[in-house]
């Protein structure tokens, strides 16, 4: 009984190991935290802004609390 209930996710759903899909999520979510973590070195105002808006999960946002005008 201990083997079944390891092998169904949450909710009694099936788990989704191996599935590409969580595989990328899980991938650019680990590359967004890393890249906050090298950039507070260097720039630690835009890692802490980048925190605070970017948002990942199932889809990755870019959603800052306060509209930004962006000059280049």
């Amino acid at each position: 009984m201990a083997e079944l209930t390891r092998s169904i996710g949450r909710g009694g759903r099936p788990r989704r190991l191996g599935d590409d899909t969580e595989k990328a999520r899980k991938t650019v979510t680990a590359r967004i935290h890393r890249a906050l973590r090298l950039l507070d070195a260097h720039h630690p105002a835009l890692a802490a802004h980048l925190r605070q808006a970017v948002h990942t999960g199932t889809t990755c946002r870019y959603e800052p609390a306060h509209p930004i005008v962006w000059e280049l």
